[in-house]
């Protein structure tokens, strides 16, 4: 290949890079990622604590994620026309198993009621490891065509359907955290679960001009969109219901805006969702 052509590729390739990166930054609730390590221990509470009401209960975690992203970018490149046309979604379907023990403490500090959640046994922590079902599609088109006949172009067309990993279903664990603030309880994904996706459908294929980050879903498993906080369901908690349930849904989260650097510019947008389920039943 002349060293011109190279060199207008890889130019392509790198701003096509800054302007996927720049839109898949993560927010609240966005990014994505597996992990196979456990989250640290953190410390048990001592037992005999003042006010101290205990109960235990198996916690079982369902819960579904969807993220999308439309992506467009466009202009000139040496001799080239670049214009790069994306529709991404990804579906996850996530739980954990047959769930985990865990305790709920109510407990007086400063003269405050306070709430706990803890695995039951050595470990501590309030972590649920999951593993989620997760299937990509892409559609749309990236091309190189010439537009300057005085200067070098190799073009390139390329269909995102055909492009690697789209498609098929993918198996990925994570790690989710319970969290209780205040007298309420929302899961999470815990950061040690990574912010890249395991489905690589999206990124173009080796040797294309286009950029792998073109595929960053902002909402792509395990770091959906944020799920809101709800209050403890405290009457069951610490009264006598054997068994019963706690809903999760988050609204549809929206980000997007223009992206790119001259001479190619172009606009994204993302929206993620997902909902969850924690099943309660004591022990």
């Amino acid at each position: 290949m002349p060293r011109s052509c190279a060199a207008l590729l890889l130019a392509i390739g790198l701003l096509l890079a800054f302007a996927a990166s720049s839109a898949s930054a993560e927010d609240a609730g966005g990014g994505g990622g597996g992990g196979s390590v456990a989250p640290p221990p953190t410390p048990k509470l001592p037992a005999n604590l003042p006010g101290e009401k205990r109960e235990r209960f198996r916690v079982i975690l369902e819960g579904s994620s969807r993220a999308q992203r439309v992506y467009d970018i466009a202009g000139p490149a040496g001799g080239c026309s670049a214009t790069l046309h994306a529709d991404i979604s990804e579906d996850a379907r996530f739980g954990g198993g047959k769930g985990v023990t865990m305790d709920f403490i109510r407990f007086k500090k400063h003269g405050h009621t306070r709430y706990v959640a803890q695995r039951a046994g050595r470990s501590g922590g309030s972590w649920v490891k999951t593993r989620a079902k997760i299937r990509r599609a892409a559609s749309g088109t990236g091309q190189l065509v010439q537009s300057d006949p005085q200067t070098p172009c190799t073009t390139e067309t390329d269909d995102l359907s055909r492009w690697p990993g789209c498609g098929r279903e993918l198996t990925a664990a994570a790690f989710w955290l319970l969290k209780l603030e205040d007298g309420r309880i929302a899961p999470r994904p815990d950061s040690i679960s990574g912010t890249t996706s395991p489905d690589h459908c999206g990124a173009p294929p080796s040797g294309s001009a286009f950029s792998s980050e073109i595929g960053n879903l902002s909402y792509a498993w395990p770091a959906p969109a944020r799920l809101p906080f709800r209050r403890l369901p405290l009457r069951k908690l610490f009264g006598t219901t054997h068994t019963f349930e706690l809903g999760f849904r988050s609204h549809v989260l929206e980000r997007g805006g223009s992206t790119g650097a001259a001479p190619l510019t172009g606009a994204f947008d993302d929206h993620g969702s997902a909902a969850l389920t924690l099943r309660f039943v004591r022990q």
